[in-house]
């Protein structure tokens, strides 16, 4: 499955809508919620965002989520759909999220976003055959 949506993870359900720990169903899991940003986003104001959502998410829980994948700790290591932005990484290393694994996946990733946008704000672009593959 991951080889197809590397953000995805097989997930073996037993609460939800009609599913019963008695009769567990296995579904394409999501490390969601997550939250999205323009990477020109600034630090201060990600981090500062993170913050509040966070408490949120923690201390009410996330009813529209499955209970298992609706877990922050799950949902704060990567695979993603893309890099995570440079101020939720020290967030999600002072709640104990991150992990060296995470920082293997999200540094070469994080590098060529970092790339990708110096060279737009030159008035260049890449092209797609030139991404290297993760």
């Amino acid at each position: 499955m991951t080889d197809v949506v590397s953000f995805a993870l097989p997930l073996q359900e037993t609460r939800c809508a009609c599913v019963f720990a008695e009769n567990p169903v296995w579904l394409v899991g999501y490390r969601y919620p997550m939250i999205t940003t323009h990477a020109l986003t600034s630090q201060a104001e990600t981090y500062n965002m993170l913050k509040p959502l966070t408490w949120r998410l923690m201390t009410t829980g996330t009813k529209q989520l499955l209970p298992s994948t609706g877990k922050l700790k799950k949902s704060a290591n990567p695979p993603f759909d893309a890099p995570a932005h440079h101020a939720a990484v020290p967030y999600m290393q002072k709640k104990g999220y991150w992990t060296a694994e995470s920082e293997a996946w999200n540094n070469p990733r994080g590098e060529f976003d970092d790339m990708r946008v110096a060279e737009k704000a030159k008035g260049k672009s890449i092209k797609v055959d030139k991404w290297p593959a993760f």
